[in-house]
């Protein structure tokens, strides 16, 4: 008798969670918008019971022909007021400064991974610069980007904020004056190393951030024996598609 006793309590033990399972039931899945706390809860135990849905409540929907439930890597149009200022130097040691005034900076961003991003634009910032004449020349830099970006989230601060560390080159093409009018000529087509330290921050609950940067250029290339190297500004807008 105390055998089967045992046999009775253990076999009680191990119907209770089966019983359970059977017992749970799905709240009425027309009218979720209504569910109780309880109601959700319930649904949570019913789909880890793994029993099969009840039939008419829910449905298979087929996708068109042709088309891939694939995931779209994200990307992002940037738009900022930039400024530069350009330092060039030959073997003599440092020339008259090219000074920026505002200009415009595109940027088309491709998400690669959550915290790197692709990055290639289009930028157009006036300059002037003195002639070895003393005169003031009126200069245009167009200069088109592409590199790398980092967000990255410092610890112990909201993910919604990053610094961001820029690393690409540019080629860019000075133009507006003679080079002939410049003991360290600017003007004329060059290409250069640009490094950037930023902060960023998501507005919440949309597609929009925006960010500060500021660049570090330096000459790849010396046409006539002139390299330089530049500083730079940017506040952007930037929207995620």
């Amino acid at each position: 008798m105390r055998f089967q006793g045992y046999f009775l309590l253990w076999a009680g033990l191990v119907a209770l969670p089966a019983a359970r399972v059977a017992a749970q039931q799905v709240p009425p899945l027309g009218d979720q918008k209504d569910w109780t706390d309880q109601d959700k809860r319930e649904f949570l135990d019913y789909l880890r019971s793994n029993q099969p849905m009840p039939k008419g409540e829910a449905r298979d929907i087929a996708l068109p022909r042709g088309t891939v439930a694939a995931e779209r890597p994200a990307w992002a149009l940037e738009l900022a007021p930039a400024t530069v200022t350009i330092y060039p130097y030959d073997k003599n040691g440092y020339g008259s400064t090219a000074g920026g005034l505002l200009g415009a900076r595109a940027l088309y961003e491709r998400h690669f991974f959550t915290w790197v991003r692709g990055y290639a634009g289009f930028e157009g910032v006036p300059m002037d610069e003195k002639e070895s004449s003393g005169a003031t020349a009126d200069l245009v830099r167009w200069a088109i980007p592409v590199g790398l970006e980092f967000a990255l989230v410092p610890l112990g601060t909201s993910q919604t904020r990053y610094v961001i560390l820029r690393a690409g080159v540019e080629a860019a093409d000075m133009t507006g004056a003679p080079a002939g009018s410049f003991l360290t000529p600017l003007t004329g087509p060059s290409a250069a190393w640009d490094v950037a330290l930023g902060w960023e921050r998501q507005i919440p609950d949309t597609h929009w951030r925006m960010n500060i940067a500021l660049d570090g250029l330096h000459s790849i290339t010396s046409p006539g024996g002139v390299g330089y190297v530049g500083f730079g500004a940017t506040a952007a807008l930037a929207y995620t598609f």
